[in-house]
């Protein structure tokens, strides 16, 4: 055992659940045929997605604004590699997701931190310091290009406000950055309040946001790989498409993820309530 057997791992975001039943029933009559030939994507999973987002989270996702990606990790390092350059600074939330900070540093840009602070007893922005960070790269010659928001905020569980994203936009209008959007954990919020995501704040056209998404964390599918991009500007879009070389790859998700995808999208939504419930029955035991 690689950490002793008197020792709990909590290091990895990894589900210790059986998946849905129908995730593994549609993979079952898949590996039950026995062909795993050359495949395509089914022609309506984009619009399966746009179907959830909106469903869940009252986005506006268009489905061809939709492009698949094995590894919401990749996307990250995907968007950081297209739409920033060397030493371009990049705005980063901390606390923050290791695979975020590797994002910044592995591609040698600069890191623009912005520290979450504790007020009374919540975690916020500190939107004063983030503007004194932006106009001292200003200062210092460094090209500000984008920022990583993750919502819900990993490590900290922190649920931005509409007040928090209208904030987030109108920096990133003022100062020109992208906005790489992970809303991986989106699934996984307790009743006491609800996800609010930044494609669903009013007024704005989203044009600069570029989001991820994905079924690991919310039906415990990690290992098959299968996640998305999304953007409602034509631009990024095909700047990503080019990039990931998703029209010859199919997004480079095998036949089997992308099955397991449609059964999370169609057939899991009740699995998903009920596990929910259960999580939060047990958050509500180990708090009392």
């Amino acid at each position: 055992v690689l950490f002793g057997s008197d020792v709990m791992h909590l290091g990895v975001a990894d589900m210790d659940y059986r998946s849905p039943q129908p995730i593994l029933d549609a993979m079952k009559k898949i590996v039950d045929k026995g062909v795993f030939g050359y495949t395509i994507w089914p022609e309506n999973y984009e619009t399966l997605v746009s179907d959830w987002m909106k469903r869940r989270y009252g986005e506006e996702v268009e489905p061809e604004w939709v492009v698949f990606s094995p590894r919401i990790n990749m996307a990250m390092n995907m968007a950081v590699e297209t739409f920033t350059n060397p030493s371009d600074g990049i705005v980063l939330h901390t606390p923050a997701y290791t695979a975020l900070q590797n994002a910044v540093e592995e591609y040698g840009r600069t890191m623009i931190e912005s520290p979450l602070v504790m007020v009374d007893r919540r975690y916020q922005m500190d939107f004063e310091q983030l503007r004194s960070e932006l106009e001292a790269a200003k200062r210092a010659g460094i090209e500000v290009k984008m920022m990583l928001l993750c919502n819900p905020h990993n490590p900290l569980g922190l649920l931005y406000t509409k007040e928090d994203l209208q904030l987030i936009y109108e920096l990133a209008e003022k100062y020109d950055l992208y906005i790489m959007n992970d809303e991986i954990w989106s699934d996984i919020v307790y009743s006491e309040k609800a996800f609010v995501s930044i494609l669903n704040i009013g007024k704005y056209n989203y044009d600069r946001v570029l989001s991820v998404y994905g079924f690991s964390k919310s039906f415990g599918i990690a290992g098959l790989r299968v996640g998305c991009v999304y953007t409602t500007n034509k631009d990024l879009y095909q700047r990503v498409v080019e990039k990931a070389n998703v029209m010859s790859t199919a997004g480079g998700i095998s036949s089997l993820s992308q099955i397991a995808g449609i059964a999370c999208l169609n057939d899991s939504m009740e699995w998903l309530g009920a596990f929910l419930i259960h999580l939060e029955q047990m958050r509500n035991y180990a708090y009392k």
